[in-house]
């Protein structure tokens, strides 16, 4: 906080240090809840692959074991570390449970991958950044797991600033029964999805 020792003169913002822009030009609509259409639920983690551990992936598989016909999508490309990962103990039950790994894409590609996705599902300790602004702008919320530092905060961050704070958790049973709770209330999802964020509707 002491200023003295900057080069740069230091600009403050008065809400948030996030400054997103969508780097995108091309008409990249959201969609109506996935759900309801498809019959089943969809998690989604378009994170990096390498910020999955061994705890995310038990947690998810927790989740997904709690919700009916739900399915988790994440962004992975081919490889030694996905094989690994998936060959763990933690993932083999979640893998039949209706895992859906797909590539990297292109960037538009990549955000009409949101409008598969009901609920995203934030990785720790190392939270998603950019993606998870991407994963709100195209209307999708996540459940977080809030840490100690900076980085395991982050999400905790944006949702506070979009006032859905309802969606971070404390401990890792709590972010089971936000995860499991949302899937359970479409209409409140749907709402979210079609209106501003942190309004119901």
């Amino acid at each position: 906080m002491d200023e003295s020792v900057y080069s740069e003169k230091t600009v403050r913002l008065p809400e948030t240090y996030w400054c997103y822009e969508p780097l995108n030009r091309l008409d990249v609509p959201v969609n109506s809840l996935p759900a309801i259409e498809n019959g089943h639920f969809t998690f989604g983690s378009l994170n990096s692959f390498s910020k999955l551990n061994r705890g995310v992936l038990s947690l998810w598989a927790e989740v997904l074991r709690q919700v009916e016909a739900s399915r988790l999508l994440l962004l992975a490309n081919p490889g030694s570390n996905r094989e690994k990962t998936l060959e763990s103990s933690s993932s083999r039950e979640s893998t039949r449970c209706g895992w859906s790994l797909r590539p990297h894409q292109m960037r538009r590609e990549y955000l009409l991958t949101y409008n598969r996705i009901d609920l995203g599902l934030d990785p720790f300790p190392y939270n998603g950044h950019t993606t998870s602004l991407d994963s709100l702008w195209m209307g999708v919320p996540m459940v977080t797991l809030v840490g100690e530092t900076a980085v395991s905060r982050v999400v905790w961050s944006q949702l506070s600033n979009l006032g859905l704070t309802e969606l971070a958790a404390h401990t890792p049973d709590e972010y089971v029964k936000i995860a499991v709770d949302w899937a359970k209330d479409l209409p409140r999802l749907a709402a979210l999805r079609g209106g501003p964020a942190g309004s119901d509707g």
